[in-house]
């Protein structure tokens, strides 16, 4: 790094926890991140630590390891999707998944292994369930509810609920 006109390639792999280990930088958390979000962490990193005046980072992503996210109920295409992408939010499953079905209720539901410790999820930790307004996320475009999804992740989307009516009415 001392000669200035000398770039430098450092390959690294991404921990099973997330995490990236670079000379002199030390451990970033990478999993869940944007390529544009882990160079601009690199570059501040080299700034603030002296390295290097004005750091010039590209990250190349070689391979990327698939993520399985189950999608079921009111989707046009239910299944199990194999995504080999960085960063994949709750939309992009919805869009692969062909949409919701004209049955599709006002709620979503992500349900997600949360692991008990700092290492990977396992089948034996306690599920987390995160509810989305369907409506807030859909409609009003609020993209806070567009959640990054993790393998292992599933998507529910329940059917709405049907209701009746019943009595002194004209169409009962």
């Amino acid at each position: 790094w001392e000669l200035s006109e000398k770039a430098k390639t450092v390959p690294a792999r991404i921990s099973q926890m997330g995490m990236v280990s670079l000379p002199m930088i030390g451990d970033l958390q990478a999993s869940g991140q944007t390529v544009w979000d882990l160079k601009k962490q690199i570059e501040q990193r080299l700034q603030e630590g002296g390295y290097i005046r004005r750091p010039q980072v590209s990250v190349i992503i070689k391979a990327f390891q698939s993520k399985k996210i189950a999608v079921v109920g009111s989707v046009r295409k239910p299944g199990v999707l194999v995504i080999e992408r960085n960063v994949t939010t709750l939309l992009d499953v919805l869009s692969l998944a062909g949409g919701l079905s004209d049955q599709a209720g006002q709620m979503l539901y992500v349900i997600r292994r949360e692991p008990s410790d700092s290492s990977q999820a396992s089948p034996m930790d306690k599920p987390a369930t995160i509810t989305i307004d369907l409506h807030e996320l859909m409609e009003r475009c609020n993209l806070s509810l567009n959640m990054v999804l993790r393998s292992g992740d599933i998507v529910s989307v329940p059917q709405a609920e049907r209701f009746f009516v019943y009595g002194y009415v004209r169409k009962p």
